[in-house]
């Protein structure tokens, strides 16, 4: 997904992030900014590929697309710079309905810092509202605490 837009100035410094939710599903992003008159027209600049090593750190892991909680015994294995937990809930709007869904995983701590920022200044305007947004510290591959 490519969104372009006005965006404020702090959030132009938040580059890279990552964020996995299951071993095979991940999100990758990267923000840019440029700051004259339709200097965003060209295609975009998208994250290169990258090998994704893991780091010895886990966090608790589920989907959920009836709900917003998300509950899980299971967990996944973080990736690269990923150290924090993540939970996000939300709903996307679309005609006169809603679907509600949550996530739990691993992300980087820019996706944290930044992601309700970020999420709410682009996704809002698509009909996505994210409603719950936390992160906690991930815990050590060989901790039993979920």
């Amino acid at each position: 997904m490519v969104l372009k837009s006005c965006i404020d100035t702090e959030l132009c410094d938040v580059g890279y992030g990552s964020a996995s939710i299951t071993s095979s599903m991940y999100i990758q992003s990267k923000a840019s900014c440029c700051k004259t008159d339709m200097c965003n027209s060209g295609p975009p600049e998208m994250p290169e590929s990258e090998t994704r090593e893991l780091n010895g750190l886990k966090c608790p892991s589920c989907i959920n697309i009836l709900s917003d909680e998300c509950e899980s015994n299971k967990t996944v294995s973080c990736r690269n710079d990923e150290d924090q937990c993540f939970y996000a809930g939300g709903r996307m709007k679309f005609g006169g309905s809603s679907l509600i869904g949550a996530l739990r995983g691993c992300a980087t701590a820019s996706m944290c810092d930044y992601g309700q920022e970020m999420l709410g200044t682009y996704l809002k305007s698509l009909g996505y509202e994210i409603t719950k947004l936390e992160c906690t510290d991930a815990m050590d591959e060989n901790s039993n605490e979920l």
